[in-house]
């Protein structure tokens, strides 16, 4: 466990996360944070909206996969959120920051331990202008136009649930 030192709550009741507490969760300024108590603890937690609706989007995912026979991950602005949480390499965040559907051909590191290879698609979240995280197609061959238009069919659900 990281304290990152003492910290003074100032009169409106705010207080300065270390920045390397910051660093070290990949806490940037605008992001939503949890805050809660468990017995006489305060906990604060980096906020995900993709972690809130991981039941519905695992329906999704098995839907994609019965229409075809592909990998899927789900990222948020830096986390695998299906199928493991694993922080993300800069290279799939890169990807996602282009704000568009995107599809490689190449090797992509995703985290530490996953790469694709073969065609990879990446279909981003966006909400209100927000990135909120991906959704990554690998499959052996590139996805044609149907299955493109039917997965952006399936991220356009997610946003919608997102919205409200």
């Amino acid at each position: 466990m990281n304290l990152g030192g003492l910290r003074r709550i100032d009169s409106l009741g705010r207080i300065v996360m270390p920045k390397s507490i910051r660093k070290n969760l990949r806490i940037k300024s605008g992001d939503n944070l949890e805050i809660y108590t468990q017995k006489d603890t305060v906990i604060i937690k980096k906020h995900s909206d993709l972690k809130n609706i991981e039941k519905i989007i695992e329906i999704m995912i098995k839907i994609i996969k019965e229409i075809m026979p592909v990998n899927i991950y789900v990222i948020d602005k830096d986390k695998l959120i299906y199928p493991k949480k694993e922080a993300l390499k800069k290279e799939i965040i890169k990807l996602q920051k282009q704000r568009q559907i995107i599809t490689k051909e190449e090797e992509i590191k995703i985290t530490t331990n996953l790469t694709l290879t073969k065609a990879t698609t990446v279909f981003p979240i966006i909400v209100n202008g927000d990135t909120y995280g991906s959704l990554i197609i690998n499959s052996k061959e590139k996805l044609t136009q149907k299955n493109i238009s039917t997965v952006n069919h399936f991220t356009n659900i997610i946003k919608k649930l997102l919205e409200d």
